[in-house]
């Protein structure tokens, strides 16, 4: 073949194959776009589909078709699922977050007016859109067996539980996280004794006499007069928590009494509930400065509730005022976050031993009184007396709105002291699980605690030593069950606590420890003995 020939026809061979490769390019990019448009139309159509799945199932929660209503769920997550391959998750979970707040809310104002049925439904969802199924059996964060048959648990939780109790018996088991921290050892109580202390703080939640007494008097001014402080207290309602309902004339009345009583009893220490921010008509820096320039006193500020993120502008306000900032919340964002270390003691929570301590006779199998405020805590509430119906127990669960009908402190620990079991809640916002006064107070009273899993309860007690942490439903209706019928084992687990609790955690141990970080702290100018010599004038 001559090559001129040849080369024609490599040329003619060369543009059919650029050709063919522009050809197919563009046919690839024409499908490609096609792709696209089609995975964004099946994302559209999939993220109507779940507004319209969630927002009927609302209609049908509405319309009390419960099972319409969790089969839409289901649907929901199947295309959920399903959505994620086609488009971005959280573009479809903004109208679910918005529902899984409205079906908590639906929830709980239904089990707030007797709906339990339709509550418990409501809750399902909720935890459904919010990804939470596994409280009912699967959450777990211990070692605890698991089983769903009853016989089973029982079986492999009585060996588990003679095991950890015989560990702790012969010293196997480490103690609490707070009793190996450096300094914990508790300081001779006798110190207190050369000391006089005023408290503030409110008399009623909310400050108001249409609520219950606040639990402040007990836990603070009774358990100091326990260990042996000369002590007095002053009810601060109209000049402390300025977020509520506020009346000038009379906080400046209470103001004027306080500093008076504070000039008249020359106490060394001034004890008040810090949990604000304060303002022009309530304690506040100016005040407590004031207090200390004229009569030496030392500022103790009590922070009740130093769990979350709202706790640490509060500590930062008092922080340059205060000789002590005193709180019982490890891990809090109160020890993080404050700029003022030298002065924050974390201690036990103080508890009255006159109003809580063991009590041979026993009313109930198992009891619950108090809000149900608290994250998941009607949930909770709703399969513990379902549970307890089931197994004939003595119950007294009973949850209330914090009014002033509400029984007295003391018929409180009477409550507690008469129940074979206390359930104790700690979920807050799904996130925080904070220890409560009431698992103090249950503990010390030589009852057993069912605890939903805290590590902040963790770190004063023993898990399956002292108490018994819960993460489930089953396992919580397990325990129950297992409790009602071992009434030996329930026994060694209330006298541990209560021994443990009056060994290191008594009034005498928890004041002689603040004591004696007051008496480290560098003393003002102008101390009570001096002051008692030369009276200061009534400003």
């Amino acid at each position: 073949m001559p090559l001129d020939n040849y080369a024609r026809k490599e040329s003619r061979r060369d543009r059919l194959k650029k050709s063919m490769r522009a050809t197919f390019r563009k046919l690839f990019r024409s499908l490609y776009a096609a792709a696209i448009k089609l995975r964004k139309a099946i994302s559209r159509l999939l993220e109507v589909s779940l507004h319209f799945l969630v927002e009927y199932s609302c209609s049908s929660l509405d319309r009390g078709q419960f099972r319409r209503s969790r089969i839409s769920l289901w649907l929901y997550q199947f295309f959920n699922n399903v959505f994620s391959l086609f488009g971005k998750r959280s573009n479809a979970q903004k109208p679910a977050d918005f529902r899984e707040e409205e079906f908590y809310r639906r929830g709980f104002s239904l089990f707030d007016s007797g709906q339990f049925i339709q509550a418990e439904s409501a809750f399902h969802l909720h935890l459904v859109i919010s990804r939470q199924t596994d409280v009912y059996a699967v959450r777990r964060t211990n070692d605890c067996p698991n089983p769903s048959r009853y016989a089973d648990f029982e079986r492999q939780f009585r060996r588990f539980l003679g095991e950890r109790l015989s560990a702790w018996q012969e010293r196997r088991l480490a103690p609490p996280e707070y009793l190996t921290e450096a300094g914990q050892n508790p300081i001779d109580p006798s110190v207190g004794a050369r000391l006089k202390f005023i408290f503030a703080f409110p008399q009623f939640i909310h400050n108001s006499d249409r609520y219950v007494e606040c639990d402040l008097k007990d836990h603070l001014y009774e358990s100091a007069v326990n260990a042996g402080i000369d002590a007095d207290y002053f009810f601060a309602d109209r000049i402390a928590y300025p977020v509520f309902e506020r009346y000038p004339e009379l906080a400046k009345q209470d103001l004027a009494e306080l500093r008076e009583r504070i000039r008249t009893e020359r106490p060394d220490v001034f004890v008040f509930a810090a949990n604000f921010k304060g303002d022009e008509f309530s304690i506040n820096q100016e005040y407590l400065h004031e207090l200390k320039e004229s009569f030496g006193v030392k500022i103790v500020a009590f922070m009740e509730d130093a769990w979350g993120e709202h706790a640490v502008p509060y500590a930062n306000y008092w922080g340059p005022v205060a000789d002590l900032i005193v709180h019982f919340a490890p891990g809090g964002s109160v020890e993080h976050d404050l700029p003022f270390a030298a002065k924050t003691l974390r201690v036990p929570y103080p508890v009255n031993s006159h109003n809580f301590f063991p009590d041979p006779i026993k009313t109930y199998d198992i009891s619950f009184f108090g809000t149900f405020y608290a994250y998941l805590r009607p949930f909770w509430l709703m399969k513990a007396e379902k549970a307890a119906d089931r197994l004939r127990m003595r119950h007294n669960i009973r949850p209330h709105h914090r009014s002033s009908d509400c029984p007295s402190i003391a018929e409180y620990a009477t409550i507690l002291r008469r129940s074979r079991m206390v359930l104790n809640f700690s979920s807050r916002d799904g996130r925080s699980r904070p220890i409560t006064g009431r698992a103090w107070q249950t503990m010390q009273c030589g009852t057993l605690l069912l605890q939903e899993e805290s590590p902040a309860t963790a770190h004063y007690f023993v898990p399956f030593v002292h108490y018994i942490p819960f993460d489930n439903v089953r396992e919580l209706q397990h325990f129950m069950e297992f409790f009602k019928k071992n009434d030996d084992y329930a026994r060694r687990i209330c006298d541990n606590a209560a021994a443990f609790s009056r060994q290191y955690y008594s009034e005498a141990a928890i004041w002689g420890r603040i004591v004696g970080h007051l008496s480290s702290v560098d003393s003002p100018a102008h101390t009570p003995a001096t002051m008692r010599q030369n009276e200061a004038p009534s400003r």
